[in-house]
């Protein structure tokens, strides 16, 4: 298992301050649903639970494209709590129970969770999973037992395409803005219709144009 590279947040005035997030290279997610398994062995869900799912993008069906021969296209883009700046999640929650942390994560609070099941259709990107043997709701909470012992999340180690990148995107060092740096790729986010100052900070990047008929995500400039 690898570590967190450690890295201080800018020292600018007017820092952002830190924000964990995962960066996806589109280009090198082959659909494996490693990241979703190791997800769910690592919180001890169970199978109906899935914090990280990965949806293939065109035809909305497992591994099959959209579109007629010889115009196919599909790919697939693993989806996990975006770890919104200003989470809608939390501000639907009447219970106090999701909560911005310091290092940027949003998290469930299951001593405060009711299971009303207020927040998963408060949040735009469909990332909330519910637990119903225990009327609790889960996201990803980016392996909080594993940061607190200097490990990555868990997806990001058993992706075998090397798909997943973790870090602070405000630090100029961190290992997710140094992939983002390696090659000239466009940088996206998740589309979903929320609230626009959702800010969500997850990213992912690919050299290859967005197709006309993908709504699912849209370009930023980082």
């Amino acid at each position: 298992m690898s570590s967190i590279t450690t890295t201080q947040p800018p020292t600018e005035t007017n820092n952002p301050g830190t924000q964990l997030a995962l960066l996806i290279d589109l280009d090198r997610c082959i659909g494996c649903h490693a990241c979703t398994v190791v997800c769910q062995e690592e919180h001890g869900d169970s199978r109906e639970v899935q914090r990280l799912k990965v949806p293939t993008i065109g035809s909305g069906h497992h591994d099959i494209p959209a579109g007629v021969y010889p115009d196919v296209w599909m790919y697939f883009q693993p989806r996990m709590c975006q770890h919104c700046s200003n989470p809608p999640c939390m501000e639907a929650c009447r219970y106090d129970a999701i909560k911005k942390r310091e290092d940027g994560v949003v998290e469930i609070i299951e001593s405060k969770c009711t299971g009303c099941n207020l927040c998963p259709p408060a949040c735009p990107y469909d990332v909330i999973a519910i637990n119903y043997e225990e009327a609790l709701v889960a996201m990803c909470d980016m392996c909080s037992s594993r940061l607190k012992v200097d490990l990555q999340p868990a997806c990001a180690d058993a992706c075998p395409g090397d798909a997943i990148f973790f870090g602070d995107i405000n630090a100029q060092d961190s290992d997710i803005n140094a992939q983002k740096q390696r090659l000239p790729k466009q940088a996206y986010v998740l589309s979903g219709g929320g609230q626009e100052n959702d800010q969500p900070s997850g990213r992912y990047q690919s050299q290859k144009p967005q197709h006309k008929e993908d709504s699912s995500i849209q370009p930023v400039d980082d």
